[in-house]
């Protein structure tokens, strides 16, 4: 049996040690490689594309650098086929705290305008497919490679407004027939947002 090969990529505009250590303390599933590596930069979909585009293992998992990501998330991943986007999500939070949803949802047009739509932060976990998601635990096979054109991240604008690169990743795979999958878990993903109270953060879990 071949083994399953991964890349982790932790996309960072300044790594958080935090982040690192636990990064390093993941123990890969049986028949597993994984590589980690680090791109810098302040336009994320540049390092996201660089890293898809010279992608040469089975996976490619982004986490970004203020995300923690439970051993689950890679044990989930191993039973998984390599034909979907999966995504593990976290909560996140305005700055007034007013607002606490999960990084995964759907589309829905306001006024002619595109907008997505947050899911509201749950207790239970659940798995069920979505329209957008961000990467910030984001799991994408190597087949989307030829399935999508370059560039498979890019930042638009739309009235002033930035579309961020995820969303526009998001669409280029549904237009595809590239199914997005979130698989929900408050035990999973961590979040390192200020802007979180602290009680909210779920630490560990086995």
């Amino acid at each position: 049996m071949s083994k399953i090969m991964m890349q982790i990529v932790v996309v960072t505009l300044g790594i958080d040690r935090v982040v690192l250590d636990h990064i390093h303390r993941l123990i890969p599933p049986l028949d597993w490689i994984v590589k980690v590596n680090f791109l810098r930069g302040t336009m994320l979909a540049n390092s996201r594309n660089a890293a898809l585009r010279d992608l040469e293992y089975d996976w490619l998992l982004f986490i970004d650098d203020d995300v923690l990501v439970n051993q689950h998330v890679l044990d989930h991943l191993a039973t998984k086929a390599p034909d979907s986007v999966w995504h593990y999500p976290y909560a996140t939070s305005t700055a007034s705290g007013t607002s606490i949803h999960l990084s995964c949802g759907s589309r829905k047009i306001i006024e002619d305008k595109p907008s997505y739509e947050c899911l509201p932060r749950v207790s239970m976990p659940f798995e069920m497919p979505v329209e957008w998601c961000g990467m910030g635990c984001t799991a994408i096979p190597a087949c989307v490679k030829g399935k999508l054109e370059m560039p498979f991240f890019d930042h638009i604008w739309i009235d002033g407004q930035q579309i961020y690169e995820d969303v526009r990743f998001c669409e280029r795979c549904n237009a595809s027939g590239i199914p997005i999958i979130a698989h929900w878990d408050p035990l999973w993903t961590r979040h390192l947002s200020r802007w979180l109270p602290e009680p909210f953060f779920l630490q560990g879990g086995s």
